[in-house]
């Protein structure tokens, strides 16, 4: 990733220290390295000291391509983006064979079985995902079979996602 403070458009920032840069993008304080990011995920939370539910982003480039695709990441719900769109969205890991993955965007339920957790629906999702919409994600995990459920806000998500563009 470019420097942030030289090149991220809309965003308050200060120079680099110990390693990261550290700025504001949408009113969301932003922490930078060199291959990651982490967004807060309350409007002027500070990302400084760990907190599961902010947004992390990690960016690895090709090495054959040199393309660059960043995952962005919140509890159990991943975002996949590069340069020209997101490629896919997923929740959970360890998935139990034969098992419904689903997401609950505001009123709005969307199932998948590919046994990954992805979503082929991504534009619809992406669509309704916002800031500060509620989100509910279910997967069931290997081996115990049992659903883990998360129940949060998309609060900073369009700060997390002007950052993963930015970074490819």
């Amino acid at each position: 990733m470019p420097s942030f403070c030289a090149s991220a458009p809309d965003a308050t920032c200060q120079p680099k220290v110990d390693g990261y840069e550290r700025g504001t993008v949408r009113g969301y304080d932003v922490r930078i390295f060199s291959d990651s990011a982490t967004v807060a995920s309350v409007p002027g939370g500070d990302v400084m000291t760990y907190n599961k539910e902010n947004w992390d982003i990690g960016c690895s480039r090709d090495k054959m391509t040199s393309n660059v695709l960043c995952l962005l990441y919140r509890g159990q719900l991943y975002l996949s983006i590069d340069k020209d769109n997101f490629s896919f969205i997923s929740v959970g890991s360890d998935h139990f064979p034969g098992t419904t993955t689903s997401i609950k965007v505001g009123s709005k339920r969307f199932d998948t079985r590919d046994g990954r957790g992805d979503f082929p629906q991504r534009k619809q999702l992406l669509a309704l995902m916002k800031d500060g919409t509620p989100i509910v994600t279910r997967h069931s995990t290997w081996p115990s079979g049992l659903n883990v459920d998360e129940e949060f806000t998309l609060h900073g998500m369009q700060a997390a996602m002007d950052v993963a563009k930015w970074g490819t």
